[in-house]
């Protein structure tokens, strides 16, 4: 039986902790990989999933249209991937200059 995201993100609004589970469990394969594709790292690429998702949660009440979590989820990992790649760029810049 497909799940119903939008169900599980109605509840998930209303603080359903059990279907946010739900919902993190069938993203989770779509947000890791797009963290994957976009920073090259595993390990980087899980910090960002775990990221996204405790801040989906978070922002979760700011969504105004439960159809629309899927690209709201997409587009905040991307984001996120991006801001890590710009973070981390800059580190190395600033490692690289101080020696």
């Amino acid at each position: 039986m497909p799940v119903n995201l939008e169900t599980l993100v109605l509840a998930a609004t209303r603080g359903n902790a059990e279907a946010y589970g739900k919902l993190v469990d069938e993203t989770s394969p779509l947000v890791s990989s797009i963290a994957l594709a976009i920073v090259r790292d595993l390990e980087l690429s899980r910090d960002i999933a775990q990221d996204v998702f405790l801040s989906v949660w978070r922002d979760l009440k700011n969504l105004r249209n439960p159809a629309s979590f899927l690209h709201w989820l997409r587009q905040t990992v991307r984001n996120r991937a991006k801001t890590a790649l710009r973070t981390r760029a800059a580190a190395k810049g600033r490692a690289g200059s101080a020696g």
